[in-house]
Order: C-alpha cells, then structure tokens, then sequence
C-alpha cells in the first residue's frame, strides 16, 4: 500500500456519508516500533540470534556476556539470556535433582532385594570407575559436557549397575549351594563374563551412530555411555571381586 492508496482510502463519518481519509488526515510513513512489550512493567526488546553449527552455546553466552557488561548502559536498562539458554539453565538444575533422586530409588529398591545395606555398596562401587572414565574422555577429546551428557551420565548409572547386579546376584546363589566366597564370585565371573560383555556391546554399537553422526548436541551423551561402559565393565569384575570378599559375610548369606 502506498500513501497515494492511503489517500483516497474511504471512512464512513458520524452522519453516514463516505468521506476520504485526505478530507480529515495527512497520512505518512514514519519508522516507529511495531510492538511495545512489557513484563513486570518495564519495556523490554527481544534480540533473537542463532549460533552455527559447532560452537558450543555456554561459551558463545560467557563471550557475548562480556561484551555486554562492557558497554556503557544507562541505569535503568539491563539485559538477560533467555530461550534455550535459559531452559539449560534449569535443565542443568533440575537433572541433578532427578540424578540424585534416581540413585536413592534404586539404592532403595536393591536393599529390599538383596535384604541388605552392605551389598547395595558392592553394587555402587563400579559408579566411579564408570563417571571417572566417562569424565577423562571427555577431557582428552575436548567434548564439552551439556544437556544431553548429563542424560547419559543417569543412564550410564542404570545400565553400569545392572551388570554388577548380575554378578552379585549369581555369587549370592553360589554361596547358598555353599561354595565360599572366593569360588562364588570367581564362578559368577566366569559365568556371567559373556552375557555382561554382549550387553555392554550391543549398547556401545547401539550408541555408536549418535556419537558419530549426532552432532555437538547429541555426542556429549554418546561418548559419556560408550566410555562410561568401557571402563566399568573392565574394571567391574576386579573391583566387585574385592569389594565381595571385603564385605560379603558368608554367616548371613541367607539374609542377603
């Protein structure tokens, strides 16, 4: 529409009668704002922007952050990060949350299984190897932990405690065929290895593919699964092995 098209644009008056908007009007195009919006009061603007394909987004709000607090802003303006910024922010906030309300669940659910608080430590030993191992790796390919790594963190914590449930619960029947504890968790060991190893396998295939091909956002949670599982599983069968023997009392086996 043009000013000329504005002009003889037509407008009913009081009386009824169509009158032109020249009759009673200057019409003119001025550059002014097309939205006012306010929240809590105060004016605000949005600035919408996207990062490319590579660049982590925390660091791109540490940079653009910086800027900002070196501009010479009036006392009464001030700015924040919002959009996907702001839901990691409380995605970060609330996984913990969930991560630690996950681990009293199954820490709770294993002490009913297994009648007992000591052996539920067994279990949770192999935690560390596979976070310390997921950790290191993360480190030495220089992935930036995010969103996503933080899921694979809760997930690996399922799936590395499931393999040492199997091995603590094949010992515990060894024990009450009366083998002693070093033949029960030698004998489970040697039973459970293959079935352990294939579980941890077809996972790290499974995972493979989104770690490779997923992007920065996706590979965070791939690399922290893949190598969260490798370093537990090597280690989970030395390390429960010890911990077993340690705690595990053969007088009591009946009650756990």
């Amino acid at each position: 529409m043009s000013i000329e098209d504005l002009k003889i644009f037509n407008t009913p008056s009081f009386s009824g009668e169509l009158i032109t908007l020249s009759d009673v009007a200057s019409p003119e195009f001025i550059e002014g704002n097309s939205i006012i919006t306010h929240k809590n009061t105060d004016r605000i603007a949005f600035v919408q922007a996207e990062i490319d394909e590579g660049i982590i987004l925390s660091e791109m709000i540490e940079i653009l952050d910086q800027q900002l607090s070196n501009q010479d802003w009036d006392d009464d303006i001030n700015y924040t990060f919002r959009g996907v910024a702001e839901s990691q922010d409380e995605s970060f906030g609330n996984i913990g949350i969930i991560s630690l309300l996950s681990f009293l669940l199954i820490f709770s659910v294993l002490i009913v299984q297994f009648k007992s608080f000591m052996q539920p430590l067994i279990i949770f030993s192999t935690l560390p190897f596979a976070i310390g191992g997921a950790v290191i790796f993360l480190y030495v390919t220089g992935v930036h932990i995010s969103f996503t790594g933080f899921v694979g963190f809760t997930s690996l914590i399922g799936i590395a405690i499931n393999n040492t449930i199997i091995l603590v619960e094949f010992a515990n029947r060894q024990l009450l065929e009366g083998r002693s504890k070093s033949e029960a968790i030698i004998t489970s060991s040697q039973v459970r290895f293959v079935p352990i190893m294939l579980t941890t396998l077809t996972t790290i295939l499974g995972m493979l593919p989104l770690t490779i091909w997923g992007g920065s956002f996706w590979q965070p949670m791939g690399i922290v699964i893949i190598d969260g599982l490798i370093s537990s599983t090597i280690l989970v069968l030395l390390v429960i092995a010890i911990m077993y023997d340690l705690i595990t009392r053969t007088s009591k086996t009946s009650e756990t």
